[in-house]
């Protein structure tokens, strides 16, 4: 969450610097969500008797998050949207295995509440940008993913012992999103 936390930081100084005038405030919403997304993986770490600190990104992470930002929007948009369904996948991963703290009934839940609550909004996100896109921004996205897990995979190896593996990842990707119960609508 480091590296997100970074990039949304980065989009909030740029919304602020053109002012309010025309701003998509659905967009500002979503960028306020993913901080409190930190607030959220903070304390489900807690919860599991883990203190952690989020630090900024390694360099190279930065050096890719700020030249993804400086990218023209239609691109830099679809690059985000690569993320939210990766964002969205990870976190179904994790809540369907919360089962794993079923020796200790309150953790399980509260992690479940926790990521649950990340897992629809991340969701959400994907409704969001997939609306803003075009049709051959969402086909440049597809064909991307496959980078974009390999890439988190690569970064964040700690993922294979919460359940993710690319195989696992990119199956459940080709099979659709699950939508979250109560948002049939999307």
């Amino acid at each position: 969450n480091e590296g997100e936390s970074y990039g949304v930081d980065q989009e909030l100084k740029r919304l602020l610097a053109r002012g309010t005038r025309g701003m998509d405030t659905a967009l500002v919403h979503i960028f306020l969500e993913e901080q409190y997304h930190s607030r959220i993986l903070l304390e489900a770490c807690r919860t599991c008797g883990l203190e952690v600190e989020f630090r900024p990104p390694k360099i190279l992470s930065r050096w890719f998050i700020d030249a993804i930002y400086h990218l023209p929007d239609r691109v830099r948009w679809t690059l985000v949207m690569c993320g939210e369904v990766l964002g969205t996948t990870v976190f179904k991963v994790l809540l369907d295995n919360t089962h794993l703290f079923a020796d200790e009934p309150g953790v399980e839940q509260r992690l479940r509440s926790l990521v649950e609550e990340i897992w629809r909004d991340e969701a959400l996100h994907v409704a969001y940008l997939r609306a803003r896109l075009g049709a051959a921004s969402l086909r440049f996205a597809r064909r991307m993913l496959p980078l974009v897990v390999e890439s988190i995979m690569r970064t964040l190896p700690q993922l294979r012992e919460l359940g993710c593996d690319r195989r696992e990842l990119l199956a459940r990707m080709r099979g659709g999103l699950e939508i979250p119960p109560g948002l049939d609508w999307l």
